[in-house]
């Protein structure tokens, strides 16, 4: 994620960062499964994916 859409999260409430966690989660998954399915050949997207969702439960950790 790049500087200015943290500071956009920021701006979220709560239940808005609980929504983008779900959805994130969900890429996760999806992204492991086409991995182990040999379908997808870029290894990135998981960890990126990783990041993303530490740095939007950082976030909403701070706000609680």
């Amino acid at each position: 994620m790049k500087k200015k859409d943290l500071l956009e999260l920021q701006g979220k409430t709560v239940p808005e960062l609980d929504k983008l966690v779900l959805k994130i989660r969900m890429d996760m998954v999806k992204a492991k499964m086409e991995l182990k399915m040999r379908k997808s050949k870029n290894t990135n997207v998981v960890s990126g994916l990783k990041k993303s969702l530490a740095q939007i439960l950082t976030i909403k950790n701070a706000k609680v």
